[in-house]
């Protein structure tokens, strides 16, 4: 009977990780995603810890930048000039927008935090 319950037990703790590391399915909206943006820029601003050059080191960023301007009727070329760290809300909603977007793999917003140092 001990041995069942553990069973059980180790079961539903199995499940409740496998959901907790599952990535929530609704995309954020246009205002979501301005509002994230206004809120990083009220937000002190962080000692950069890396190089002042280095602005993404992501495989394939492009086309997700552009395809994030164009959700968010940006001229992608106009925008990437205002990405720094003055304009750090910017940086948190195109990161967010990373994490949510369909067809992610990206499961967790620290594998993000890695990428853009």
């Amino acid at each position: 009977m001990a041995a069942e319950m553990d069973l059980d037990a180790i079961a539903r703790i199995n499940t409740m990780l496998v959901e907790r590391k599952r990535r929530p399915e609704i995309a954020l909206t246009r205002e979501e995603l301005l509002y994230s943006w206004q809120q990083g820029n009220d937000r002190a601003l962080a000692a950069p810890t890396y190089a002042d050059n280095t602005k993404l080191v992501m495989v394939d960023c492009e086309d997700r930048w552009i395809a994030f301007c164009t959700m968010m009727k940006l001229d992608w070329k106009v925008t990437l000039a205002t990405f720094t760290l003055a304009n750090k809300g910017l940086i948190e909603a195109f990161v967010r927008y990373l994490l949510r977007r369909a067809g992610s793999r990206i499961l967790t917003l620290s594998v993000l935090c890695v990428y853009i140092r």
